[in-house]
């Protein structure tokens, strides 16, 4: 007959005496990683620049700490298979079959061998604990506790990576600022040209003389200082002032005169001026600066007495008519010159007002445009002299040729 060792009970009884041995280290892990866990969910409430040492502390003490527990409760609490034996029949109501028959396993007792059939027989029927499962489900347990812990912490370093990350560019931005503050500032070059003499517009006869006068500040002086004149649009000459300035920086002011008889300028004709100059702006050594454009009308000689013939006159409402497109063309070559000479400013501030001002001349352009043709094709158009009619059909065709300067 086999031996008690050697029987299957035996096993059963060993393996269950191991595996109790483990239930209070694996009870005392399991608080601790779970005491760790809720700890590190706490750093959550702790700044981001100290939430992953503190994290990082708690994952490591948890660790140790439920290690040696675990250890030492392991160590301490082992104790006999002979109580684990009894444990068993007092849970199983064996009247001390399993621990009797322990106790007979080195002893040549007489009943040694029938204690041992009787007990085998007895728990043949019963089966011992649960626990192996439940061992299964604590270790589940326990590794998924040890799997938060480390996703906190990595969560936790995270914050504290993009915490310091945030601190350093703000510390960078600080010492940008800093050395910014303490370098001199930046020499911004500036000039600045404006006519104050005549009016922006006036009349004049073909052999008027005009006095001009402007003034004008630079940070470094103008190189070059002059008017420039133009006739219908068409660049004539520059001007030299009569006082020439230096070319020391600071405030200018200069002056002379516009003799139109040498333009050989004719009536309705426009004169149109402006300041230009040249000096150094920032990297650029030679900038242009140009100053707003004034207009001068050229009026027939006799207009005054023309006129006053009163509406009743001879070809009175025939040379009105003829003047009214006359001084619409004066009006739009006016403002066609205004918005050239905004484009060669090159201001980036004025750019969209100067494309609404480009669109309104069109419009305006274009209207005249058709008032003329349909006055051309009228029946009122026959009244007129055939010079006159040629005149205007000339005219006509420079108008054209302006509106498709315009919508270039």
């Amino acid at each position: 007959m086999k031996k008690f060792k050697e029987t299957k009970l035996h096993h059963k009884l060993c393996s269950e005496h191991r595996k109790r041995q483990g239930k209070g280290p694996f009870s005392y892990l399991f608080i601790t990683l779970l005491a760790t866990l809720l700890l590190s969910l706490a750093s959550y409430f702790v700044a981001p620049l100290y939430c992953y040492k503190l994290c990082f502390y708690i994952f490591i003490a948890g660790n140790i700490i439920g290690g040696l527990l675990f250890l030492l409760t392991y160590i301490r609490g082992r104790e006999n298979m002979q109580l684990t034996a009894r444990r068993l029949d007092a849970e199983h109501n064996a009247k001390n079959r399993l621990e009797s028959a322990l106790e007979l396993v080195n002893t040549k007792h007489l009943l040694k061998e029938l204690q041992h059939q009787d007990t085998t027989l007895f728990y043949a029927e019963h089966k011992f604990s649960h626990w192996p499962m439940v061992r299964l489900m604590i270790i589940a347990i326990l590794l998924l506790l040890l799997g938060l812990n480390m996703k906190i912490l990595k969560a936790q370093q995270k914050r504290y990576q993009a915490e310091t990350a945030r601190l350093g560019r703000v510390a960078k931005e600080g010492k940008q600022a800093q050395t910014v503050a303490a370098q001199p500032p930046k020499h911004h070059d500036s000039a600045k040209l404006k006519l104050v003499m005549p009016q922006a517009e006036m009349r004049a006869k073909p052999l008027d003389e005009i006095e001009w006068a402007g003034v004008g500040h630079s940070t470094r002086g103008f190189q070059k200082l002059a008017l420039a004149v133009y006739l219908n649009g068409k660049f004539v000459k520059n001007i030299s002032a009569a006082n020439s300035p230096s070319k020391q920086a600071g405030n200018i002011k200069i002056d002379g005169f516009i003799d139109l008889a040498e333009l050989n300028v004719q009536p309705f004709d426009l004169v149109s001026y402006h300041l230009t100059g040249i000096t150094r702006i920032n990297a650029h050594p030679k900038q242009q600066i140009i100053s707003d454009p004034q207009f001068i009308e050229i009026r027939p000689f006799r207009e005054d007495a023309e006129l006053a013939k009163g509406e009743n006159g001879s070809g009175q409402k025939k040379l009105n008519l003829i003047i009214h497109f006359l001084r619409l063309q004066l009006v739009l070559n006016k403002a066609t010159f205004s918005a050239r000479i905004m484009r060669q400013q090159n201001d980036t501030t004025q750019r969209r007002k100067y494309h609404n001002f480009i669109r309104a001349i069109q419009q305006e352009q274009k209207s005249l445009n058709n008032e003329v043709e349909t006055f051309l094709k009228s029946k009122n158009a026959r009244e007129f002299p055939a010079d006159a009619i040629n005149n205007l059909e000339q005219a006509q065709q420079s108008l054209r040729a302006a509106y498709r300067e315009l919508k270039q």
